[in-house]
């Protein structure tokens, strides 16, 4: 770490005193001695960029990902300023759309809040590593959700995509970042406000599994809140062989082959919280849920 350090150091030196033969030089070897390295990745795309050289930078962030799926994550940022998509670009939700189709529903939820869309499309790679993209609205319905929603803890290492406050009007409110706080705060929410929250986060393959995949459980249902709309999308390899760990009444899956891709497709509406019984078993092994 110490020597990758000296040579991103060194490589910054020579391109402020426009070494420009001798910062290519470090960047060559930086990048064959440290090849999982992002910062290096990201010198080499940056470099190629500024040439004007935007195929052979996107070249070099494809070629990283393929090889570093989870540690080159960050690159889909810059591969999305190149005119590149994201993997998951085409399974991105419309959040004001999905408040739009929760209003016209009609449907109309107690409780303190409401899970208006409760989101997540996974990108297996074959290697075992992934990229999650992880999307939800929540409507406050009282006070007492006001003080959680307005207070978002954003996981570490994910790349936010939207993050905001939606007023019924259709106003919408940026987050405020605060220095020496592990949460985003959002201003002005009050009952009656939606909070959109869309991040990217990548994993690598489980440790216990090597090669293999280990999903988290997707749950569609709570003992607290109603669940408007719920859905996972799973996109595998199609030669990727899979076992899904469902329990309670977890929907069924549709599978379909798309551009290449063995989609797996989880959803239903309207899940009203359960309703918790004396002496109840642990929750996670009644509540409907599906792990790939």
């Amino acid at each position: 770490a110490g020597r990758c350090a000296g040579l991103l150091g060194k490589l910054a030196l020579g391109k402020n005193q426009g070494d420009a033969a001798g910062a290519q030089r470090l960047l060559d070897e930086l990048r064959l001695r440290y090849p999982r390295s992002y910062a290096g990745a990201l010198e080499q795309v940056d470099t190629l960029a500024a040439r004007g050289q935007k195929t052979q930078a996107l070249a070099v962030i494809n070629g990283a990902f393929r090889a570093e799926p989870a540690s080159m994550v960050g690159l889909h940022r810059v591969a999305k300023l190149l005119g590149q998509p994201s993997p998951l670009e085409a399974y991105r939700k419309d959040g004001l759309a999905a408040i739009r189709a929760f209003e016209a529903s009609g449907r109309r939820y107690d409780g303190p809040q409401v899970l208006v869309l409760d989101y997540m499309a996974m990108r297996l790679f074959e290697d075992g590593s992934s990229l999650e993209l992880i999307h939800t609205v929540q409507k406050a319905q009282s006070d007492e959700s006001v003080d959680h929603l307005a207070e978002v803890e954003v996981p570490e290492g994910a790349q936010v995509l939207t993050l905001r406050a939606i007023k019924p009007d259709g106003r919408k409110l940026e987050a405020d970042n605060i220095a020496g706080k592990n949460t985003v705060s959002l201003p002005s929410v009050t009952p009656g406000d939606y909070v959109e929250l869309e991040y990217l986060q990548a994993k690598s393959p489980a440790d216990g599994f090597p090669g293999g995949y280990l999903g988290e459980r997707f749950y569609f249902k709570s003992f607290e809140i109603p669940f408007h709309h719920s859905q996972m999308i799973v996109l595998l390899p199609p030669e990727v062989q899979y076992q899904l760990d469902p329990r309670g009444a977890a929907p069924q899956v549709r599978e379909e082959l798309k551009d290449g891709l063995r989609v797996l497709d989880f959803a239903t509406d309207a899940s009203l919280p359960l309703v918790e019984e004396p002496n109840p078993v642990a929750a996670r092994a009644v509540l409907p849920s599906t792990r790939p």
